[in-house]
């Protein structure tokens, strides 16, 4: 990675992380139309009363997880069998900038049937986890009003490998990978609202304690997660 693109990806990265203070007493925010564009009628607007045929299920966050309900190994290797999977190097799930596919998942897994706490990192060929370490404390990696994850199964970290990126695509391989968490991100959504698992996603943990807790090296990133129960 060329020394300027590292300069102006981590000054970004570092600038945009969540620290303990910050979010401590953080405000909530909701959608609110009156922050809508506005735009003016035209007689060109496409207005249609027309029987749309829906293909995707309506998808909503769940986070009424219980510790009492445990998911099972079987289920989560089979959400992450449709969510994310390799044949031949490359994704048969997702579509990845320049076929490149920086993107690791690595799980944190609190209470799961027939898979020992600790950090896993997911290997997207053999759809098989391999232990890193014995931490499975997911509460004390997010914000604290996120009360509900202390009841959560696991969580999933997703985790960019900017190195291989930036030789192609430069600083703008940030950019890349934040698209790419939203591809995987949304399947991750469908396949687990398709298999009654509930999930939620979630961005507000804290960057540090994430690099410390999955044994990253300096050019990997976590920029996303899930959690699942």
């Amino acid at each position: 990675m060329k020394i300027e693109d590292k300069q102006l990806i981590d000054f970004y990265h570092y600038n945009t992380t969540n620290y303990h203070d910050q979010l401590l007493y953080e405000k909530g925010g909701s959608f609110g139309y009156e922050n809508n564009i506005a735009v003016s009628k035209h007689p060109d607007d496409v207005i249609e009363n027309i029987d749309f045929h829906q293909i995707l299920p309506d998808l909503s966050s769940k986070r009424d997880m219980s510790l009492n309900n445990p998911l099972d190994k079987s289920e989560i290797l089979n959400l992450l069998y449709n969510s994310y999977r390799f044949n031949n190097k490359k994704s048969l799930k997702s579509p990845s900038p320049g076929g490149i596919y920086p993107l690791e998942l690595y799980l944190v897994i609190q209470n799961v049937k027939g898979i020992e706490k600790g950090v896993y990192l997911y290997n997207r060929e053999k759809v098989s986890l391999s232990f890193i370490n014995n931490f499975h404390d997911i509460y004390s990696l997010n914000v604290p009003s996120n009360n509900f994850i202390k009841n959560v199964g696991c969580m999933i970290f997703f985790v960019c490998n900017l190195n291989n990126l930036t030789h192609k695509y430069d600083a703008r391989a940030y950019r890349y990978c934040l698209i790419e968490c939203g591809h995987v991100g949304q399947n991750l959504s469908i396949v687990s609202n398709r298999l009654k698992i509930k999930s939620c996603a979630i961005g507000g943990f804290y960057d540090n304690k994430v690099k410390k807790v999955l044994n990253l090296s300096d050019n990997f990133y976590p920029l996303y997660s899930y959690v699942l129960g």
